[in-house]
């Protein structure tokens, strides 16, 4: 006869289930490059910090939107300095109208980490913003990253 654990019991039936430890998350920040602090230019070949992330962090999705066009052609770049630059958004165009809204993935091929099971960072690090293509000097973007806490 098989036997039974009885201090085990099934998600549902008055007890947390096995993997409850897990915690989702959200961080969002607006820039807003009228401000002189964050201006950039692609041929400065810019790059700010957006997202201090720590160990152990599962990236599920990142968002920009476009809050105020840019006014001028522009576009950037979300992902790692010292890695791949546009690893979870490629080539967004802030001078589109506002309300457009960019996924994780190349503007081409949207939710390409989603599709990988996210982005692990197994240490410290930032999520940067780079300017890929003409200046940034007028819009607003929002930009959202919706992690997992799995340390």
């Amino acid at each position: 006869m098989a036997g039974t654990n009885s201090n085990v019991k099934a998600p549902g039936a008055g007890a947390k289930p096995f993997s409850s430890k897990s915690i989702d998350y959200v961080m969002d920040y607006i820039v807003d490059f009228s401000n002189t602090l964050y201006n950039m230019s692609a041929a400065g070949n810019n790059v700010a910090p957006l997202f201090d992330v720590k160990a152990k962090q599962l990236l599920n999705k990142m968002t920009a939107e476009v809050l105020v066009a840019e006014g001028g052609a522009s576009t950037i770049d979300i992902g790692l300095t010292g890695g791949d630059v546009d690893k979870f958004i490629d080539g967004a165009d802030i001078n589109a109208v506002a309300g457009t809204i960019y996924h994780s993935g190349s503007a081409a091929a949207a939710e390409a980490i989603i599709a990988a099971g996210g982005h692990m960072f197994t240490e410290a690090d930032t999520i940067d913003l780079l300017c890929a293509t003409g200046t940034l000097l007028a819009g607003k973007v929002r930009f959202i990253a919706h992690f997992t806490d799995l340390s």
